[in-house]
């Protein structure tokens, strides 16, 4: 028979003795909670090492869904699950805008999702600003560069800009969903050509003091890359007319070429 010490007064008794013989304390209480001390340890043992492992789940799930707020909050259509990247060319979904800052595209954006519809015309009414729905929906957009759910375009290609000349003067601010990677199936495939002199010039013509720096390049390819922008406020000359082209540098120095319509004459 196997027996054990009473945990009172250390006397020998029966293993299975439920009551001390010798101090009649009662063992039945004691038995239950050492039984049950090494389980309520296992189990906070156990949670110390769940708990992180929980919490670090909970957060990889948590930070990998996007945030599309931003997005909805505007109340406008969205016009593409992608993303564009830096000097792509895209067309804008019909409910587009943009602006030339940040700051007055959040604010019209702001004020749409409140329904503040006269504040937002305001806004996107400007001549720093454009509603896509009053611009023709054939103009495709160079991709300046992309921040986020925000990205800059502009009108860089010379045959877009000559369908806008003042809305190629600015870049603009929108949101990267309302870019669009095809030509709307509605619109002709085929770009329209750009006419040789669109601008009616001739060798000799000046223009008028530059508020738009336009991109210089070193050919008539418009395909070279940009060598710099013409100055604010400069005059520049014409010396020679190629492709639509205009050289705006004397023989024997440097060639430089710029789109005639990116100025005014």
């Amino acid at each position: 028979m196997e027996e054990k010490a009473c945990p009172y007064c250390a006397e020998t008794i029966k293993a299975e003795a439920i009551r001390c013989k010798h101090c009649q304390a009662d063992l039945s209480s004691t038995a239950s909670t050492q039984a049950a001390k090494p389980i309520s340890l296992g189990k906070i043992l156990l949670w110390i090492v769940l708990l992180p492992i929980i919490a670090f789940g909970a957060l990889m799930i948590f930070g990998a869904m996007p945030d599309n707020s931003s997005r909805k909050s505007s109340g406008l259509s969205s016009g593409s699950s992608s993303s564009p990247r830096a000097d792509q060319q895209v067309w804008l979904d019909s409910s587009a805008i943009g602006c030339m800052t940040l700051s007055d595209l959040g604010s019209a954006l702001d004020h749409y999702s409140r329904a503040e519809y006269t504040a937002w015309a305001e806004i996107t009414g400007s001549r720093y600003c454009f509603r896509q729905s009053d611009v023709d929906a054939n103009i495709s957009w160079t991709v300046m560069q992309v921040r986020g759910d925000h990205m800059q375009i502009g009108l860089k290609i010379a045959s877009e800009y000559s369908k806008n000349p003042d809305l190629g003067k600015l870049n603009y601010w929108t949101l990267s969903n309302w870019a669009l990677f095809t030509r709307p199936s509605a619109l002709p495939t085929a770009a329209p050509e750009l006419s040789t002199n669109p601008v009616k010039l001739k060798v000799g013509s000046k223009s008028k003091p530059a508020t738009f720096a336009a991109p210089v390049r070193t050919t008539a390819d418009l395909s070279t890359p940009i060598k710099r922008g013409v100055s604010i406020g400069a005059v520049v000359q014409v010396y020679q007319l190629d492709a639509g082209m205009a050289r705006i540098s004397k023989d024997g120095q440097p060639p430089e070429w710029i789109i005639p319509e990116m100025l005014e004459w």
